[in-house]
C-alpha cells in the first residue's frame, strides 16, 4: 500500500531525509513533550501495530511510559457495528494511507458512532 501511495518513494527521495534514528528520536519527543499536558491513549484502527513498532525501538520504548495502557482501537469499534447489524465500511472512501488522511477518517468516525449513542449513555460536560 505504501508503495502504491508513493509514500516510500517520497520518503527515499526527500531533501530533509531524516535517518530512522533521529525519526525515532522525534517521535520519542513528540510523546514526551505532549505528555506533560496531556493523558495521551494510542488510538487509531490498529494501536497495536503502532504500540508494538514502538516498543521495539530503543528511542520510543522509554517514551511509551508516558502513554496510558488504555487505547481507542476503532476496529473494536467497527465490528461492534457490524455485531448490531451496521456497515462501518461500506460508506467510506478507500482513501490515500496516509497518516493525515487515516486519523482524519477515525476521527471523523469515532464523532460519528459518539454522536448515534443515547444521550443516556453520554457523558455531560459543564458549559
Amino acid at each position: 500500500m505504501h508503495t502504491d501511495n508513493h509514500l516510500l518513494h517520497e520518503c527515499l527521495t526527500a531533501s530533509n531525509n531524516h535517518t530512522p534514528a533521529e525519526s525515532l528520536d522525534q517521535a520519542a519527543d513528540f510523546i514526551r513533550r505532549h505528555a506533560t499536558q496531556y493523558t495521551l491513549h494510542p488510538a487509531g484502527t490498529n494501536p497495536d501495530f503502532d504500540l508494538q513498532a514502538l516498543t521495539a525501538m530503543p528511542q520510543t520504548a522509554s517514551a511509551l511510559r508516558h502513554v496510558s495502557y488504555r487505547k481507542l482501537d476503532m476496529s473494536t469499534l467497527r465490528l461492534l457495528q457490524l455485531a448490531e447489524g451496521g456497515d462501518p465500511y461500506g460508506a467510506h472512501e478507500p482513501g490515500s494511507h496516509r497518516a493525515d488522511d487515516c486519523l482524519d477518517r477515525d476521527i471523523a468516525e469515532y464523532q460519528e458512532y459518539m454522536a448515534a449513542r443515547p444521550a443516556s449513555h453520554r457523558k455531560e460536560t459543564a458549559a
